[in-house]
């Protein structure tokens, strides 16, 4: 039996879910063991009134491959359930009953006894019956096309029942996934005999069946997208096929099943739907004769994404899409400029000036319409890509005066970098601490200064200007980044007494972060006053009565320890501690955490 480590469980689950999956296992909650093969599995009590069905993959080196449980758990991680099973096959294997893999165990029966299996399977999970009843290639004659009713019979049982569990989406979604992975895998069986014909038709009927919105908005794991994707993705090998690209009526439906998942997936915003095929792999199998309607249909589609007030994404999405329409047809450029600027859609427009090597009109498209940082900055890479570097940066420079933007500033610092112009990334790092004072622009202002020998003169003009503006977080940053102590504690001295009096009204999270910041970083040259702030946090976990917190009050504890230690006060750490115990005598998860960190 492969070996488990216990530090790989507790890695691959959160503190929560380990914890709790300890006392699921100390509480003898799973039972129902069973090692087969590679795979060890059970049932788990919980809070639901049937057993969740837990299950894990490993390798021959014990490694954990693969988890699943039937609960609904989605915070990240194995859920308790699965730290549990894990756990229990980890300390008390002789639990889990050995059984040979299911191929194994079938290829020992004789027929009789399989069809016997097999019927009294059927009559337990009526389900089955969809299996028993597909096509198989094996039996598909020749000259008759597959018949596809019990494939879609099994699609639309999925999908009704996931259109009946809005409350209730996880074991419907799956079922629609595992339904459309199913048939697919069916019709690559079809695909393997040479059936191509035959695989076409089925996976145009699982197009037909779940192309459906409230599926792919719904879909939170994306699985459903994810098996669409890869049906989409064998339609293009069928269309590959010589057989299907002679048959102009299949190779037709195929393109527009194909146009179906690409307009379905812009409408409802842009779910990923496609995005390995289109446009490329798609318009590879496009003919001059399919031009007119796959045109057709995308306009059809752009003027009702027009009327909407946030269609204008789509919109966009659809335009990019008929340029390469255009580049197939032969359309005149004049046009397409035509249309994208009677449209405003100036990122495609200058991405075509681009392409059409007409430069100096896609600068002026940069500085008339593309004016924000977003929209500037991956115009503004490739002019320099097309050796109009100057032009770009002229362009970048007015934008930032206007709006400092982060990404918009460090691609111009790294043309300055590259041009060993000092000055002037001094003087742009200047302007973002002016505009948009922060820690990480000090950072860099400081940097660029001390280059150009200005950081002396330059830093007690920032300082005096933060002080007047009380910017007292970010005055307390920057000495705790250049360590001078005792400024940064009187600076967060006067930000908590601001935050305590609501002038900084919902910033908790940041004063307690920056406190235990500071505390933390300048606690072996100031221990009384880091001491006090190690305590408050203690105290505010244990109020939270969970063990996790208990955890982390007792780190906070054990800090304070060594900060008596270091200041030799024994005496205040034991009234300390004896106090904190005494005060919660009942809160036995808290004393065995204190416990056992020696405390």
């Amino acid at each position: 039996m492969p070996q488990l480590q216990q530090t790989q469980i507790r890695q691959r689950a959160t503190a929560k879910s380990y914890e709790r999956g300890e006392n699921y296992y100390q509480s003898k909650a799973i039972f129902d063991t069973v090692h087969q093969g590679d795979e060890i599995k059970g049932l788990c009590e919980g809070s639901s009134y049937q057993p969740y069905q837990v299950r894990a993959i490993l390798n021959k080196d014990g490694n954990i491959v693969v988890t699943s449980c039937t609960c609904e758990y989605d915070q990240g991680g194995d859920c308790k359930h699965i730290v549990a099973l894990l756990l229990t096959y980890l300390r008390e294997p002789e639990l889990f009953e050995q059984r040979a893999p299911v191929e194994d165990q079938l290829a020992e029966r004789s027929q009789e006894e399989l069809i016997s299996l097999i019927r009294q399977m059927v009559e337990r999970y009526p389900d089955l019956q969809t299996l028993i009843d597909r096509p198989r290639p094996s039996q598909q004659p020749k000259d008759k096309p597959v018949d596809t009713t019990p494939f879609r019979r099994e699609l639309q049982q999925a999908l009704r029942n996931f259109e009946g569990n809005y409350g209730d989406r996880y074991g419907s979604e799956h079922n629609v996934d595992e339904a459309i992975s199913s048939v697919a895998n069916a019709a690559s069986e079809f695909a393997e005999a040479g059936k191509w014909h035959d695989a076409s038709a089925i996976y145009r009927t699982i197009l037909e069946e779940c192309l459906d919105a409230d599926l792919l908005m719904l879909d939170e794991e994306g699985d459903s997208i994810a098996a669409l994707d890869s049906v989409l993705e064998a339609v293009v090998v069928c269309l590959q096929q010589e057989e299907i690209a002679e048959d102009d009526e299949e190779r037709s439906a195929l393109i527009n099943h194909l146009l179906d998942a690409y307009i379905l997936d812009v409408e409802i915003g842009g779910h990923g739907l496609g995005e390995r095929i289109f446009p490329d792999d798609f318009l590879q199998h496009v003919r001059t004769e399919d031009l007119p309607n796959i045109r057709e249909r995308i306009v059809q589609a752009q003027q009702s994404k027009m009327q909407s007030s946030y269609g204008k994404w789509g919109v966009e999405v659809y335009e990019e899409f008929l340029i390469h329409l255009d580049a197939l047809n032969n359309t005149d450029p004049e046009e397409t400029l035509r249309r994208l600027r009677e449209q405003g859609l100036y990122r495609l427009l200058f991405e075509r000036l681009i392409s059409l090597e007409r430069i100096d009109e896609a600068i002026t498209v940069v500085a008339e319409h593309l004016t924000t940082p977003f929209g500037r900055l991956p115009a503004l890479t490739q002019l320099a890509a097309v050796g109009r570097e100057d032009e770009a940066i002229r362009l970048a420079s007015a934008t930032l005066r206007e709006r400092f933007n982060d990404p918009l500033a460090d691609w111009l610092a790294g043309r300055y970098q590259a041009k060993r112009d000092r000055n002037a990334l001094f003087e742009l790092w200047l302007q973002g601490m002016k505009k948009e004072p922060n820690i990480n622009h000090y950072a860099t202002l400081k940097e660029a200064a001390e280059a150009v020998g200005a950081w002396t003169r330059v830093r007690p003009d920032i300082l005096n200007t933060l002080h007047q503006e009380e910017k007292f977080a970010l005055l307390t940053s920057i000495y705790l980044v250049d360590e001078e102590w005792d400024a940064t504690w009187e600076t967060l001295e006067l930000f908590v007494q601001r935050s305590s009096k609501g002038v900084l009204g919902g910033l908790y999270g940041k004063v307690s972060s920056l406190e235990l910041a500071v505390a933390e970083k300048s606690q072996h040259v100031r221990p009384k006053k880091a001491i006090p702030v190690f305590v408050k946090y203690a105290r505010q976990e244990i109020d939270l009565r969970d063990r996790s917190h208990y955890n982390q009050a007792a780190a906070y504890l054990l800090k304070v320890r060594k900060l008596y230690k270091q200041i030799g006060d024994e005496k205040s750490w034991q009234e300390l501690i004896g106090k904190i115990r005494s005060e919660f005598p009942k809160l036995r998860a808290l004393q065995d955490e204190l416990n056992q960190a020696g405390l």
